[in-house]
């Protein structure tokens, strides 16, 4: 995967609009900015974003957003931003305006590496300090200096050795996060098993019944993931970081191992 930079002649500073449609229209006209895309047709651009739009909405709350869509003819992944100090309405998850939005345009045959660099923004965004230095930059090249300094897009490197990475998880809200930190560094070999702890087995059984006073977990996942070693210990720091103690300690079981052969992959 080649670098991908944020193009300064696709950043804005200050939003025309207030609302949903109004915003997908300009972040349309500043992806026809980009010399690489301004022969895509207006219409379809608009189209695919509001497609994308109408499964879910990108904006995930604390006062972002990620639209993303693919389109067919292009080769490279493409990056743009509009950033409104007052924030305007995206229809967040959270409710509340977004200030920072991230655009990515993306080839349709890439689906596994635009994953990817969707999930490396969203680690970077997450940090609750980002939102308040963005919407203090005043011109495009702040913004795209502020990207290259702390967004580290994934590129393809050739397989080191590997190691199998898994994942027993026993919180909703552990696998979403072991699962999105998990994709920036795997090459597409991602597994989740929909599982039940012994628990739910033993239950059942009557010489078990005394140990059981509640309902047992329900919540049981294994996520399976092949990495390159040399990204392996920075996946589990990161992972370390990002969750609270006590579930990595009561919730999640993590266990590392080299690999001796590795052959053909998987797709997300």
């Amino acid at each position: 995967m080649n670098q991908r930079v944020l193009q300064p002649e696709a950043v804005q500073i200050g939003a025309s609009s207030q609302n949903k449609k109004g915003i997908l229209e300009e972040i349309t006209e500043l992806c026809l900015q980009i010399p690489e895309l301004e022969n895509q047709s207006r219409k379809n651009v608009m189209k695919k974003f509001r497609e994308r739009e109408s499964i879910g909405s990108t904006g995930f709350g604390h006062g972002i957003a990620i639209p993303h869509i693919r389109l067919p003819g292009i080769d490279g992944f493409f990056i743009g931003a509009l950033i409104d100090k007052s924030g305007f309405d995206f229809e967040a998850l959270d409710k509340k305006p977004v200030h920072a939005l991230f655009f990515i345009i993306g080839p349709e045959n890439k689906r596994d590496e635009h994953i990817r660099l969707i999930s490396e923004l969203t680690r970077v965004l997450r940090d609750k300090d980002v939102v308040a230095k963005l919407i203090e930059c005043k011109k495009p090249e702040e913004v795209s200096k502020w990207f290259l300094a702390n967004v580290h897009t994934p590129e393809e490197k050739p397989m080191g050795p590997s190691s199998m990475v898994q994942f027993f998880v026993q919180d909703d809200s552990a696998f979403e996060e072991i699962l999105r930190l998990t994709s920036i560094s795997a090459e597409g070999t991602i597994s989740v098993i929909e599982t039940h702890n012994a628990g739910q087995y033993l239950h059942s059984m009557p010489v078990f019944a005394a140990f059981w006073n509640d309902t047992p977990v329900s919540f049981n996942r294994i996520i399976i993931a092949v990495i390159d070693s040399r990204a392996a210990n920075e996946l589990l720091r990161q992972i370390s970081s990002s969750l609270d103690p006590e579930t990595l300690e009561n919730r999640v079981l993590i266990t590392m191992q080299e690999l001796t052969y590795v052959s053909g992959s998987i797709s997300f």
